[in-house]
Order: C-alpha cells, then sequence, then structure tokens
C-alpha cells in the first residue's frame, strides 16, 4: 500500500516520498515494507541528476537499518559498503565511521559468514581511527569493536581480542547504557571461544543491569538491544550449564523477538532450542520449531543460514535416526572438508562406521580448534569419534584441550548442542584406556544430564557405558 507513493510524485520527490513511507512503515514494524521502498528510493536516485552521494548516502544507510530489522543481512552489509563509498566520495571521515560501524548492528552472530573476512570494510574502519580524534567518544568506540567482529576469522587473534578490550574500557568511560548494551554484544561476536564462555556471560549481564537502570520509554531499536541482550545471555547461559537461566532468558527474549518481528534472534533462538527438545524427547515440540524455523529461513537472509539444514540431524540424533544424514554428510564432507569434517564424523560414530570415521580422521590429519566457537562441539565430536576409531593419541591430545571445559555443554556456539561435555571427556579417557578416569567422567555427566532434564541423552550414555564398560 505504501509503495504506490512512489508513483505519484515524479522526479526529486519519488525517493524523497519513498524515504517518508519507509518512515511510516517502520513505525508499524512493516520492516520489509520499508526496505522494499528504500530499495525503490535507491532506483529513484539512480534516475535524479540532481540527487547527489549525500543524498545516496542518507538513503541507504536507512535501508541498511530497514535491511537489519527484517533480518536481511546480506541487504544489510551491501547498504553499508554503499553508503562507505558514499562517505569516501564526500571526503567526511566521520560519516565513513557511521556507516563501517553499522556491520555489527544487530548482529546475533559473527557479522561475515564462516571464514570470510572483507577487505573494504577492515580497510574504512582503519582509515576512520586513524582519522578520529584519540579522545574517547560513542564513534571510536564503536569503530574499534567493529574492527574487531570484522577481524574475527582473520589470523589475527591478539590484535582483535586487543581492540574489543580498548572498545569495552571506552564504553565503560563514556557510561551510555545504550552503548554500554551495543559494546557488550560487539565484544561478545568478536572474541567468541568456548574459553571465554562465562566471561562473555557476565559482560552481557552486566550490559542488562545497565540497561534496566537507564530506564525510559524505548525505541523499537532500544527494545531490539534488550531482545538481543537476552538472547545472547540465553546463548552464553547454553554454553556455561546455567541452564534454567537459559530457559528463562530463551522465554523472554522469543517473546520480545516474536512481537518487535526480529527475525534474526528467532532464527539464532530455534538453531538453540530444537536440540535441547530433542534430548529431552519432546520430539512433537522439537519438529514445530524445525517447521517454524524453516518458514523463518525462507523469508530471511542470515549468516549462514544454509546451515539451517543440518539441524534437524539434532532431533534425528536423539530419535535413533541418524543414519539418515549419511548421504548428506558424506555430499557435504565432499564438497567443503575443511567445514564439514565435524558433521561428517558426528553422523559416522553414531551411526557406529568405526572404520569410515577412522579413515576421514586418517586422510583429514583433523585436529579440532578449540579456539573458534564452535570448539568445544568440534572437540567433543573428535573425543567420540577417536573412541569409535580407537585412535588414542587423538583421544588425548582432545582430552587435554577439553579438560577445562568440564560441567559445561557441548555446542557449536548457540547451537548444535550434543550434551554434557563430561560424556565425551568419558569417551577420550576411555580411548586412551584410562577406565577409572572415564568412569569418573560419565558419572558427572550422567549428574548432569539430570540436572539438566536430559532423559534421552541420559539413555544413550547408559548404553555407552555399557558397551565400554566405564
Amino acid at each position: 500500500m505504501l509503495r504506490g507513493v512512489l508513483f505519484r510524485c515524479g522526479g526529486n520527490g519519488r525517493w524523497r516520498a519513498a524515504v517518508a513511507a519507509a518512515d511510516r512503515a517502520l513505525a508499524l514494524y512493516g520492516y520489509e515494507e520499508a526496505a522494499g521502498l528504500l530499495c525503490s528510493a535507491r532506483s529513484a536516485q539512480a534516475l535524479d541528476p540532481r540527487c547527489g552521494a549525500a543524498q545516496r548516502y542518507q538513503v541507504v544507510m536507512a535501508h541498511a537499518r530497514a535491511c537489519r530489522l527484517a533480518g536481511d543481512r546480506d541487504g544489510q552489509l551491501d547498504a553499508v559498503d554503499r553508503a562507505c563509498r558514499a562517505a569516501d566520495e564526500l571526503g567526511d571521515a566521520e560519516l565513513l565511521g557511521r556507516a563501517a560501524v553499522g556491520t555489527a548492528d544487530g548482529s546475533v552472530w559473527t557479522i561475515r559468514d564462516r571464514g570470510v573476512v572483507h577487505p573494504p570494510a577492515v580497510d574504512a574502519l582503519r582509515r576512520v581511527l586513524r582519522a578520529l580524534p584519540e579522545h574517547d567518544s560513542d564513534l571510536r568506540c564503536r569503530a574499534l569493536l567493529t574492527l574487531a567482529g570484522e577481524l574475527h576469522y582473520a589470523p589475527a587473534r591478539r590484535e582483535r581480542d586487543a581492540l574489543a578490550e580498548e572498545g569495552l574500557a571506552m564504553s565503560r568511560r563514556i557510561g551510555d547504557p545504550a552503548l554500554l548494551a551495543w559494546a557488550a554484544t560487539t565484544a561478545f561476536v568478536a572474541t567468541w571461544q568456548p574459553v571465554n564462555a562465562d566471561r562473555r556471560w557476565r559482560l552481557i549481564d552486566a550490559a542488562l543491569a545497565d540497561e534496566s537502570r537507564g530506564g525510559g520509554d524505548r525505541g523499537v531499536v532500544d527494545e531490539a538491544a534488550w531482545v538481543h541482550l537476552r538472547t545472547f545471555r540465553a546463548v552464553a547461559g547454553l554454553e556455561t550449564g546455567r541452564i534454567a537461566e537459559m530457559e528463562r532468558d530463551v522465554a523472554e527474549a522469543w517473546a520480545g523477538a516474536e512481537r518487535l518481528r526480529l527475525g534474526y534472534p528467532l532464527f539464532v533462538l530455534t538453531g538453540l532450542q530444537t536440540p535441547w527438545l530433542a534430548m529431552r524427547g519432546r520430539f512433537a515440540e522439537a519438529e514445530a520449531l524445525l517447521a517454524e524455523g524453516a518458514a523463518l529461513a525462507e523469508r530471511t537472509a542470515l549468516p549462514a543460514k544454509e546451515s539451517f539444514g543440518l539441524l534437524p540431524l539434532f532431533v534425528r540424533l536423539w530419535q535413533g535416526r541418524a543414519a539418515e544424514f549419511l548421504p548428506v554428510a558424506r555430499a557435504l564432507f565432499a564438497a567443503v572438508p575443511d567445514l564439514s569434517t565435524a558433521m561428517l564424523l558426528l553422523v559416522l560414530a553414531r551411526t557406529g562406521h568405526a572404520d569410515e570415521a577412522g579413515a576421514v580422521l586418517d586422510t583429514t590429519g583433523w585436529v579440532p580448534d578449540g579456539g573458534t566457537w564452535s570448539g568445544s562441539f568440534d572437540l567433543s565430536v573428535a573425543a567420540h569419534a577417536a573412541y569409535v576409531a580407537r585412535r588414542p593419541a587423538l583421544a588425548a591430545a582432545v582430552y587435554r584441550e577439553l579438560a577445562p571445559l568440564a560441567g559445561r555443554v557441548a555446542a557449536a556456539g548457540s547451537g548444535g548442542a550434543i550434551g554434557p561435555v563430561d560424556a565425551y571427556l568419558a569417551l577420550a579417557a576411555a580411548a586412551t584406556g584410562e577406565r577409572d578416569l572415564a568412569t569418573r567422567h560419565a558419572d558427572a555427566a550422567a549428574a548432569l544430564a539430570a540436572a539438566w532434564d536430559l532423559p534421552v541423552f541420559a539413555r544413550w550414555l547408559t548404553d555407552l557405558r555399557s558397551s565400554g564398560d566405564f
């Protein structure tokens, strides 16, 4: 309906009318409508010879925001790139900075897809930091943290962590609750790895406390920030084994995301909840959530959303139907082995294909990196594969990296939960012949499964212990 405004105006008025209509759509939570209107405004600007870089900047910045709220991450990142180019045309470092930090806005996952570093974004942020005064400011803080996020997949972990620390410290000195909330979520994503999960939980918890003290009425962006904070605390709650807190945060974040029609948090929360429901034997609810998630994936353009096709595996595992995923896992491994080794080994281990698991381990020489967001999942899968394939050297190496994560959940960041880490420590210990140690870890895993109400997982663990005598 609102888009009809475009065709009642001509020339310069057409794109300005579209921007005004988009503002009205956003006020009514019509994010997709607003994004469409602003895309049309961009097209109209291209036909307007009077439209310069300043006007293009205005529209693509608005388009980036609408795309973010609509769950169109690809559209958001493209609009930010265009805004950066318009700012460069204008020679304005502050405008460039305001655009460049937009890649981190609204993200509930890494800024880029796995393994991707976007050089134009990194270059723009470095130029912004050189141009800005070195004293504390909102923009400098955001540029530091966004650069840390853009470097997530770069071989620059020390620089990334230093940038995040500097940005967080600056946000605390400035003290604005909105900035503190944004900084906490951006640093969470930039530095995401299992060993700092507890620190990330405390970071988000503190930001929620600061946000609640800020008071006042919230607009849609502030409400969205609150939903993102709750989502992140739910994720860190999963990672650290704070399951009661996780469940409260999931419920709060889900309700807020549904009310505000925020696809990105809903997508992440779907991936978080589905495996958990399956390990509890609540298969009908898990299947219903899968269906909701599939519909959501169809109407969004989010990072790594193709991985949603693997989410049913984390239901089938606990239904005794993992073998259904063997053809998919083998095909993925053939196409992108670097990104799918853990998934194939998980299916092979769960279906008893010991020889094939051993062959995959031997041919790839796979040793998982525990320092990535998927580290606890990858290490746990490697422990299970080493156990079934009888690879004691690998089991010993994995045990050393996995041991500090005892008492936590084995998960690939926000999704792919496969139960307590302790169960996989038991498998690694058993693979090295340490039966007493394996028994102690298995007892701890059984206790956690009971505390977390995971009866299906508990039965699987009991069967494993019976067959492995630990």
